[in-house]
């Protein structure tokens, strides 16, 4: 099943992350609805962990690096239930998830609420070629040397979670 289209109604959410109403993706930014999206991050047994490349032609980001998995809510829907959706219509896995925390950015003036949660796999497909350029696993350090080579590599998104993964991660080793 493809990524819904920009007609699909999602959830407007208040500051606190309540829905309110429901907007189409394709009037979210221009509305500036809160919105909810998850993402997933994939690690294989090595920790490396797999990177997507955006499709050619999508309109935001295309061939930019990201998230192993990422989706927007569909009205209605919780955050597990969403990344077991996009992680099984992303890359065909049904592999269980841990949620690993919740941030919000704003994205073009619009308030985006973020779950990731990690999961691991030892190989993922291209269920959506579409959507999906291609996908390689990537040491974490070595990510994190081309992000700091090439941001522009990647998402907006995807730099910031992945800044707020590694912090998270460092605060969580800093108290035993």
């Amino acid at each position: 099943m493809p990524a819904p289209g920009a007609l699909a109604p999602i959830d407007w959410v208040d500051a606190a992350d309540r829905p309110i109403n429901t907007v189409s993706r394709g009037e979210v930014f221009e509305r500036r609805a809160g919105f909810r999206v998850v993402h997933v991050f994939v690690f294989n047994s090595q920790g490396e962990m797999l990177v997507q490349q955006l499709g050619r032609h999508r309109d935001r980001n295309p061939l930019k690096w990201g998230s192993s998995v990422a989706g927007y809510l569909n009205a209605g829907e919780d955050y597990p239930d969403g990344a077991a959706r996009r992680l099984r219509e992303e890359l065909g896995l049904t592999t269980p998830l841990a949620k690993f925390g919740s941030v919000v950015m704003l994205d073009n003036s619009a308030r985006k609420f973020i779950t990731l949660f990690l999961t691991t796999a030892s190989h993922a497909t291209v269920a959506e070629p579409n959507h999906i350029e291609s996908l390689r696993f990537e040491p974490v350090l070595q990510i994190q040397d081309w992000m700091l080579r090439s941001p522009d590599d990647f998402t907006e998104t995807f730099r910031f979670l992945f800044r707020f993964y590694l912090s998270t991660l460092n605060l969580m080793a800093e108290a035993g």
